[in-house]
């Protein structure tokens, strides 16, 4: 990574104000729609899933928790393929109050299947907490995603959970 460029583009102003712009504009038109990994819609943003990839890559997690799965839990699908790439012993869970049954029917079929596991629960109630721990103890590096309700106080529930549990 170019260090410099980043350094630049986060001091100018003018970009921020374009990047923000942009992104008013183009949410109106479902942008984030548009794009699948490995056949199941993602609704993310490419450079968000570009940056995931990298941080997976440096971190080398061998379990990455998601929360907030319901639809159309492709991030499942991307995270699971990214470290199958890597190897070894690695999993990715997904954790949603509400995962459709169409999507478990396809996330069941998946290719990446046997990559991740995903349940449905509150990602901050104690019992999920101590079910993800489990699940998780011993292993580590773990990597932590909040995608849930992105509600403030959502958020803040599901980091309060992260650290602890994970």
């Amino acid at each position: 990574m170019n260090e410099a460029n980043l350094e630049a583009q986060a001091k100018d102003p003018e970009l921020h104000a374009l990047s923000r712009e942009w992104s008013e504009k183009i949410g109106r038109h479902k942008y984030t729609y548009n794009f699948t990994w490995m056949g199941r819609p993602i609704i993310q943003l490419p450079q968000d899933v570009m940056a995931m990839q990298e941080l997976i890559f440096r971190i080398q997690p061998s379990v990455i928790v998601e929360t907030g799965v319901a639809w159309p839990a492709a991030p499942l699908v991307c995270y699971a393929s990214l470290l199958e790439l890597l190897g070894g012993d690695r999993e990715v869970i997904g954790v949603d109050i509400d995962i459709r049954a169409h999507n478990r029917v396809a996330l069941d079929a998946h290719p990446c299947a046997s990559a991740f596991t995903s349940f449905r629960a509150r990602s901050t109630a104690e019992a999920t907490v101590q079910q993800v721990r489990e699940r998780v103890a011993g292993r580590g590096p773990v990597l932590v995603t909040l995608d849930s309700n992105h509600t403030h106080l959502s958020t803040l529930l599901d980091e309060l959970a992260a650290t602890r549990a994970w």
